[in-house]
């Protein structure tokens, strides 16, 4: 069932906590350029990929733009559905600040090459998709690149759902939220806020 405003608004609650996380963000951050063909709903986010909502073609590029585990893991995924795949990152490594100790990075990719990835493009940016074909540019000397490519994953975090907890301010005596509604984070920072606000109401 949805928590809606007026349900929630029916129960007559003494304290409203919203923890309604985030959805997907496609676009990339705005220091990264942005990606040509991205109107034409030609590019997939990575949850509705890992949830199984998409149809993924054969050559596969990831666009792994978050910072942390969730790009690599669904490259991880499509490699062992037998798809060809190209991991674009504009950092020094696919999930430099992944939230895991040191040994789980080093794990990851190594599955990634023990898997036969088709490369791990860093430093780089994706700049179009379209008719097969994602171009990009290396972001410190825009020398630019290629790839085939039937299906572009993006995967660039969550932007925070708030739109719930900003349908009842006002509305109930005591509301408060938790988590990525309030700014897409780590999960000990989603923990840390339930823990903290447990204890004042």
């Amino acid at each position: 069932m949805e928590a809606t405003a007026d349900l929630i608004l029916q129960q007559s609650p003494d304290a409203v906590v919203i923890a309604t996380g985030s959805t997907p963000r496609i676009e990339p951050f705005s220091h990264l350029p942005p990606i040509n063909g991205l109107e034409n709903g030609n590019v997939v986010n990575v949850r509705d990929v890992l949830d199984g909502k998409i149809v993924i073609g054969q050559n596969v590029v990831v666009y792994c733009g978050e910072y942390h585990f969730q790009g690599v893991t669904v490259a991880d995924t499509m490699l062992d559905q037998g798809k060809t795949v190209e991991i674009v990152t504009p950092t020094i490594a696919p999930a430099p600040h992944g939230l895991a100790e040191g040994m789980t990075w080093e794990v990851i990719n190594m599955r990634l090459h023990q898997k036969n990835i088709q490369n791990i493009r860093v430093l780089s940016a994706v700049t179009d998709f379209a008719d097969g074909l994602v171009k990009g540019i290396n972001v410190f000397n825009e020398v630019p690149f290629e790839i085939p490519c039937d299906t572009l994953i993006s995967s660039f975090g969550g932007v925070a759902d708030e739109s719930l907890y900003f349908a009842l301010k006002g509305e109930v005596a005591e509301l408060h939220r938790i988590g990525d509604c309030v700014t897409p984070r780590r999960a000990e920072n989603a923990i840390y806020d339930g823990a903290k606000l447990g204890r004042l109401i």
